[in-house]
């Protein structure tokens, strides 16, 4: 019984969040394309703000990827490479940190919104949870991708400093 009444009340929620749309869509033809339009520049804009961020991404494995190979090899940084190495560790660490806040930014957002039986708030909250994953996945990326860009820096060093410095017999 308490069962029926919870889906009674959460069809009605659903009807009333309909009945509130469809009204607006009724109001005034000029009113609803401009809303359409709007809406369609901000679905485009999030749109290249997210293809601009997966370049970035790639931009910054790319690199990692050709110093990753360098690492491996046998042979001393050179003074370009480790330059190189440090750009791409500074231009981590501001995306680290950039994350950080969108994620911060995102989890606020969260615990702002007023959970409750109607069925924009759910798509909202969804909405939200499923960047607020992206994100923290985009953060665990960069990361790893710092780690080893600075454990091979750190090898390289280990590796090619004087070698009389790690041993205890000449």
């Amino acid at each position: 019984m308490a069962q029926l009444e919870t889906l009674e009340a959460k069809m009605a929620s659903i009807e009333v969040s309909l009945s509130n749309s469809h009204r607006r869509k009724k109001s005034g033809s000029l009113f609803r394309t401009s809303i359409s339009k709007d809406g369609e520049v901000e679905a485009l804009r999030k749109s290249i703000r997210e293809k601009d961020d997966a370049l970035q991404n790639v931009k910054l494995i790319v690199p990692g990827l050709k110093l990753r190979e360098s690492c491996n090899s046998n042979q001393p940084f050179t003074e370009k490479e480790k330059a190189q190495i440090d750009n791409a560790l500074t231009t981590l660490k501001s995306e680290v940190e950039a994350k950080k806040l969108a994620i911060k930014n995102l989890k606020m957002a969260l615990d702002r919104l007023d959970i409750s039986d109607n069925i924009d708030v759910r798509i909202r909250q969804a909405e939200l949870e499923f960047q607020l994953g992206r994100e923290e996945l985009n953060l665990l990326t960069l990361l790893e991708e710092a780690r080893a860009l600075q454990a091979c820096l750190d090898e390289a060093e280990r590796r090619f400093s004087a070698p009389d410095a790690h041993t205890l017999y000449r």
